[in-house]
């Protein structure tokens, strides 16, 4: 580590010139700061700052705080979380390979998929790739796997090569309201939200409807059964681990940014049930989240079509230049940080920047950027690990998109 901070010697030389009087003290914090010169892996970097931290909590709580500690303590917390976003950032590309080259037998598994579905219920924000391949004979079945980490494209290839079927689907799956399998798809293949549910039936996963859809979210196909309806309608209020607070806090936040170009009765309606939320009325507030949707659906632009193109390209320009700041940020962290691998992640993060096309406005360039966003792993990455570039984006880029066809 080339951070004065975390290097042992600075620190037994600041103890020495502060006569600092707990020698125990002294030198825990010395083995933390040596386990983190020896470590060779993000994983065990993180585990000796954890140390490291844990030994400056017990420095401030047991010496005498004067100002030199205080300063020294200042100025170690800054390296520590320095060097903790470059680890981590390190660590996910480490486990991101991990998962590329588990085999696709592991996917394959029920309960791997069924976990998936579970997480994907508990928050309804949360997005994950997914790859459907069909049955590859009559004897064969349809296979369906999540991955949070895997860009669909990868995951399709992998299933296919395992099940050696020829035709398939991937893209990005979520549940809405609980009970709702909604599928992004950037490869189709017909009847998708009938052929899925096969998968998720066999691995005791309860739907009650499977919906295709666009970019921008808009409905292409879905497909309902109602004998599978073992939850309420309303199942963001049901007891099935979700948080109806966070689930209606989701839901709103989707609906947002329509809501707020929308007409006066749309934006009362969404006023409505943010108050009957905040007074804890969850199944009210879905109820009238609900009409808000209907209404919109209901409701024609006020504007011309040139105006609307002009507002689409308006909300990508902000989405992009909201992203470049926070490329610009992660990439001066990771090179105060001085790690030898930081040259090649600020590579790799201006590289992104130099993809994010300023003015796309054909539909192929909006393609290529949905594709490059939703399957790049440095965009993966930070989003993970700094802010969510990669929602933004592709919420803007859904709107352009949508202006072209209008």
């Amino acid at each position: 580590m080339t951070d004065n901070y975390l290097g042992e010697l600075h620190w037994r030389n600041f103890a020495k010139r502060q006569k600092l009087s707990d020698p125990k003290l002294v030198k825990a914090m010395a083995d933390a700061l040596v386990a983190l010169e020896l470590a060779s892996q993000p994983k065990q970097q993180l585990q000796a700052l954890d140390a490291i931290e844990k030994q400056a909590a017990a420095l401030k709580k047991s010496m005498e705080d004067t100002k030199e500690l205080k300063g020294y303590l200042k100025g170690l917390d800054d390296a520590v979380n320095k060097q903790r976003k470059l680890s981590e950032f390190e660590a996910k590309k480490a486990a991101q390979q991990d998962d590329e080259d588990e085999p696709a037998s592991a996917l394959l598994d029920p309960a791997t998929l069924l976990k998936q579905l579970k997480l994907c219920r508990q928050d309804a924000a949360r997005r994950v790739s997914f790859g459907f391949t069909d049955a590859p004979d009559k004897d064969g079945m349809s296979v369906l796997a999540l991955s949070p980490k895997l860009a669909g494209q990868k995951l399709f290839t992998k299933l296919k090569d395992e099940t050696k079927a020829k035709t398939g689907a991937h893209g990005t799956a979520w549940i809405r309201n609980g009970n709702e399998l909604m599928l992004q798809v950037d490869k189709p293949v017909s009847g998708l939200v009938k052929k899925v549910r096969v998968p998720v039936r066999e691995c005791g996963f309860k739907i009650t409807k499977v919906v295709l859809v666009g970019p921008d979210e808009t409905v292409f196909e879905q497909d309902e059964a109602t004998e599978e309806a073992s939850l309420p309608e309303n199942a963001a209020t049901a007891d099935v681990g979700v948080d109806p607070g966070t689930a209606f806090n989701a839901r709103f936040a989707a609906l947002l940014p329509k809501v707020k170009s929308a007409a006066r009765e749309v934006r009362a309606k969404a006023s409505e049930a943010g108050l009957a939320a905040r007074k804890g009325d969850f199944v009210l507030a879905q109820q009238l989240l609900d009409e808000t949707e209907r209404l919109l659906a209901m409701s024609l632009p006020d504007s011309s079509e040139s105006s609307a193109s002009r507002d689409a390209m308006a909300q990508w320009k902000a989405a992009r230049a909201a992203a470049m700041a926070s490329l610009k940020s992660v990439a001066t962290e990771i090179a105060e940080a001085k790690h030898p691998r930081s040259a090649k992640a600020i590579l790799e993060i201006q590289a992104v920047a130099k993809n994010l096309t300023a003015e796309p406005i054909t539909a192929q360039q909006i393609n290529e950027l949905q594709n490059y966003l939703r399957s790049d792993e440095v965009v993966h990455d930070v989003s993970e690990l700094a802010d969510d570039i990669r929602t933004p984006l592709l919420a803007a880029l859904g709107h352009v998109s949508k202006s072209l066809t209008n």
